[in-house]
């Protein structure tokens, strides 16, 4: 298990002001509870992990996500999921995921993503890992972070926006690690999203585009 010390996070293009909670940043186990990972062949996985979404506020928050702007939306309250994925091992630097985060309390919708992971490097002290993922949520999920009900609407003063389920954006990253030893380390990622018509649409989004800087250090037990 690795515990993140301290972590440092810079953003850009901040025109949504929340993460959707499409991609588990296991990296820096900020949402991970438990994991049990399986092999159903040598190359095939079955990966099932209870995962917990911490919502959003209506203001700024410092502990999770939100936006003084998204003033009268209303908060979106901490909620249970389980993530199911299947992965395939194709190489030993390249592989593929399926995963849908399925909700187990305070229902908010069914989220997926298909994604890739490219391992240009891997040593024993340093990995740098590449991973492009598509997005994907039916219309309860999408409503829950990019609608605009009619009473939000009328507390908000943002126009009504009934989002479609369907593919949402696409979410990639790229991230360094290095072990100093059996439990020091540190991780450099740089994360890119985008986001989709069905997302972008919505009045609360600004901008469809959002980067991220991450630096931590980390400690292995």
């Amino acid at each position: 298990m690795r515990l993140v010390i301290q972590a440092l996070t810079s953003r850009y293009g901040k025109g949504f002001l929340f993460y959707r909670c499409a991609k588990v940043h296991s990296l820096l186990m900020r949402r991970k509870a438990l994991d049990m990972t399986c092999k159903m062949t040598a190359a095939c996985t079955l990966n099932i992990r209870w995962v917990t979404t911490w919502g959003r506020a209506d203001e700024n928050a410092s502990w999770r996500e939100g936006a003084n702007n998204l003033k009268g939306m209303g908060e979106i309250d901490t909620s249970l999921n389980t993530g199911l994925a299947v992965g395939w091992q194709i190489t030993s630097w390249l592989s593929v995921e399926g995963k849908a985060t399925l909700p187990v309390t305070d229902s908010q919708g069914v989220n997926y993503q298909a994604s890739v992971t490219l391992l240009p490097l891997q040593t024993s002290q340093d990995t740098i890992a590449f991973q492009s993922a598509s997005l994907f949520g039916d219309s309860r999920y999408l409503n829950t972070w990019y609608g605009v009900s009619q009473q939000q609407s009328q507390r908000s003063g943002y126009s009504r926006y009934s989002a479609p389920g369907g593919f949402y954006g696409i979410d990639s990253s790229l991230t360094w690690s290095h072990q100093f030893d059996t439990h020091w380390g540190t991780v450099l990622s740089a994360d890119y999203t985008w986001l989709g018509e069905h997302a972008n649409n919505s009045p609360i989004v600004s901008r469809r585009n959002e980067g991220a800087v991450t630096a931590a250090i980390t400690w292995t037990f």
